[in-house]
């Protein structure tokens, strides 16, 4: 047996834009599920955590061991969803999270989920303080090309913090942030930035080997499938990885 592994997609994509280019997971792992926001996003994150949250509810027990994974805001989303239910989750991965705000949501401040995700907003200042209570069960995943806000803006004090992408990128990024303390260091050949980095193979690999870890703590089997360079198969997807 596997443990469950719920996916959070970020604003603006829906369910079927969050299957194409995370499809590969759900073959990659028996009991992985994708969890598109509503409302495309743009409801405030609480909503969205509560989505999210009958969700799961809906597949699993309560006090089921599970895993969640989220990307850019959905990553905020799995972490309020882990501190609602501290005993259950028991590995969080997050994905190009704006965890200090992102420039493009004061050029969206329409929305309320905007308000929620813009540097300094009371929401992201309370997750940053009661984010610490789950020390040890973050893997934060980000790149230093984000485009959508500054990498530095992804980077979680006390998670274990990895950064994805080429060696040029990521040389520039480290000179320009010598102080952020990152657990592990991964290159690519690809060109990583936040639009495409959940297709990006050597990330979608270090998601897998966090749920395996995860998996084999808590009595499950790991997976041992490694995941797949999707672009080797859709010419589509090549030419947004770069």
């Amino acid at each position: 047996m596997t443990i469950p592994v719920f996916f959070a997609g970020p604003t603006f994509v829906n369910s079927l834009t969050l299957r194409f280019y995370m499809d590969g997971a759900l073959h990659r792992h028996p009991d992985a599920e994708l969890i598109a926001l509503p409302w495309f996003g743009g409801g405030r994150v609480e909503s969205s955590v509560d989505h999210f949250e009958r969700k799961i509810g809906a597949k699993l027990l309560p006090g089921a061991p599970r895993v969640v994974v989220g990307h850019s805001q959905g990553g905020i989303v799995v972490a309020n969803y882990a501190l609602r239910h501290p005993r259950d989750v028991k590995h969080i991965v997050t994905v190009g999270t704006p965890f200090h705000g992102a420039w493009l949501s004061q050029m969206l401040s329409f929305t309320p989920a905007a308000k929620d995700l813009t540097e300094g907003s009371p929401h992201l200042t309370s997750l940053l303080k009661r984010i610490t209570k789950l020390n040890g069960r973050v893997t934060n995943i980000f790149c230093p090309n984000e485009r959508v806000m500054d990498g530095a803006s992804c980077y979680l004090p006390g998670a274990r913090n990895i950064l994805v992408g080429t060696p040029h990128r990521v040389e520039a990024f480290i000179g320009l942030h010598p102080k952020l303390v990152l657990s592990e260091v991964v290159y690519t050949d690809h060109r990583v930035d936040h639009l495409n980095e959940m297709m990006v193979p050597e990330l979608r690999r270090i998601i897998w080997r966090i749920v395996d870890e995860a998996s084999e703590a808590n009595g499950f089997e790991p997976n041992g499938v490694p995941d797949t360079d999707l672009s080797d198969a859709n010419p589509l997807l090549r030419r947004i990885l770069g």
